[in-house]
């Protein structure tokens, strides 16, 4: 994704103000929310959100942190 605006974290750290939403109704499969998320970092997102409500989080792991070890970016 090119030219996302960001903001600068009081950390220092950039955030996107673009993120991709990984809430569905109904819930969907882990497995899709899994094959989603990688597209969202294949295509360039690099802010997710999520929420414990959404039940994403160990799709978000499976994916995500995998993703930045192989350098996926």
């Amino acid at each position: 994704m090119a030219n996302v605006p960001d903001v600068i974290l009081n950390s220092g750290h950039r955030m996107p103000l673009v993120g991709f939403g990984t809430v569905t109704y109904p819930m969907a499969a882990s497995d899709s929310i899994k094959s989603e998320i990688i597209n969202g970092i294949k295509a360039g997102y690099r802010h997710f959100d999520t929420a414990s409500l959404y039940q994403t989080d160990d799709a978000h792991q499976d994916r995500v942190l995998p993703a930045l070890k192989n350098s996926l970016r």
